[in-house]
């Protein structure tokens, strides 16, 4: 394990919390085994570009950040959030449908909306 990876497992675990997720969701939401997210989050088990992107992704930041926060001082990196009560009723009501579907219908939406959202660049 290189100190690079630890680094940035501490970000994305960091990351993780601020989304109040925990590793399961995030980990379903990026496709990847649980396990092997943990183990990525412990800086344990190295991640491809692809990983990393995917892992990105899930957390609402680019590789570029998680990298740049990892080598940056010890301070919350990335701003969190808005809060669900900055959210619009239809985001709410849209994040109240997608915690009731199966985690492989969840993560069949995730993609199609990141594939929407880069389309739309």
């Amino acid at each position: 394990m290189s100190d690079t990876q630890i680094r940035v497992g501490r970000v994305i675990r960091e990351r993780r919390k601020i989304l109040g997720l925990n590793q399961g969701q995030v980990a379903d939401i990026a496709g990847i085994d649980a396990s092997s997210w943990s183990r990525i989050e412990r800086g344990t088990q190295g991640w491809t570009p692809d990983v990393l992107d995917r892992i990105a992704r899930a957390l609402q930041v680019t590789p570029a950040e998680l990298i740049a926060a990892a080598d940056a001082p010890p301070e919350p990196p990335l701003p969190a959030p808005a809060a669900a009560t900055d959210m619009h009723e239809d985001e709410r009501e849209a994040l109240a449908h997608l915690r009731r579907m199966s985690s492989s219908t969840r993560r069949a939406v995730y993609q199609l909306i990141a594939e929407v959202a880069r389309s739309m660049r």
